[in-house]
C-alpha cells in the first residue's frame, strides 16, 4: 500500500483554486487500477490536505506521470500549485485498534 499526501496551506490562490486542483487530483487517481481510496480535509487554520490511497508505490509514479505537464504552457505552475506540498509514503505496518491494544490502536514495540 502506498499513499500520495497532497498539503497546502488554505491560503492565497490555493485556497481559491483548490477545488479545482483536488478534483484534477481525484480524475488522475481513480482511474489507475491500483486505486483503493481519495479523501479530503481541511484543517481548522485552512490547511487543505488530500490522501490518495494506492496498492503499489509504482503506481504513484504513474499517478505522476497523468498530472505533468502536457505542453510548455502547463509547466507554469501557478502560485496555488506552488504552494503544494507533496509526499510519497508507504505503508510500513497497519494495526487495528481493539479494547486490549492500547493507546491508539498501535502494538507493542518489539523486544
Amino acid at each position: 500500500m502506498a499513499m500520495v499526501v497532497v498539503r497546502g496551506p488554505g491560503e492565497g490562490d490555493l485556497q481559491v483554486r483548490w477545488r479545482e486542483l483536488a478534483a484534477r487530483l481525484l480524475a488522475a487517481a481513480s482511474p489507475l487500477s491500483s486505486f483503493v481510496a481519495y479523501r479530503e480535509y481541511a484543517a481548522d487554520d485552512g490547511e487543505v490536505i488530500a490522501i490518495v490511497e494506492l496498492e503499489s508505490l509504482e503506481e504513484c509514479t504513474r499517478l505522476r506521470d497523468q498530472l505533468a505537464p502536457r505542453s510548455a504552457g502547463d509547466r507554469v505552475a501557478s502560485d496555488a500549485e506552488a504552494a503544494l506540498r507533496v509526499q510519497v509514503c508507504e505503508l510500513v505496518r497497519e494495526s487495528r485498534g481493539t479494547r486490549t491494544s492500547g493507546v491508539f490502536g498501535l502494538p507493542e514495540p518489539p523486544g
